[in-house]
């Protein structure tokens, strides 16, 4: 999946058609694994007859999807409105979701207290959503509620506590 991954990646990145025709070769040549209830594995690329009963969940998770990208159309995947996680999911973007949202943001009034803490027993931060107490306003808290960037997934304000 990695190559193909890297293919549409090039293909994005320089529109050069090479990297469209290096991805047709390659599912061209799925055409020779098709089974009669999905696709094969090889045990050997240097014996390709003898066929795995396999198909592993990365074939369609990764491989299928990055080739229905490099051959898309660049509106279908629009730059900076999606990332690729993960065997390729597709999530929005920050600002993806900031321009559909009408620019509400999601507020971080605070982290939870971990069971059994002082803040947790005396009620110090106060309470949170569902009244689960969380800590008091602190300069991480202000910093998660500044406008979304690309800090906001290592902010420590949107970190659970352990």
């Amino acid at each position: 999946p990695e190559t193909v991954e890297s293919l549409f990646w090039l293909w994005r990145t320089t529109g050069a058609q090479i990297y469209r025709n290096w991805g047709l070769r390659i599912l061209s040549a799925f055409g020779r694994m098709k089974t009669s209830f999905g696709y094969a594995s090889l045990h050997n690329v240097n014996e390709p007859g003898r066929l795995r009963d396999e198909m592993p969940s990365f074939f369609v998770a990764e491989t299928v999807k990055y080739l229905f990208l490099l051959f898309s159309d660049d509106d279908v995947l629009p730059w900076g409105d999606f990332v690729l996680g993960t065997e390729a999911h597709i999530l929005p973007s920050a600002r993806w979701g900031l321009e559909r949202s009408g620019g509400r943001r999601w507020q971080c009034s605070g982290r939870r207290s971990p069971p059994g803490s002082s803040s947790s027993s005396s009620g110090g931060g106060g309470d949170g959503a569902a009244g689960v107490p969380v800590a008091a306003a602190s300069a991480e808290d202000a910093a998660a509620e500044a406008p979304l960037g690309n800090a906001v997934a290592t902010s420590p304000a949107l970190k659970p506590a352990l």
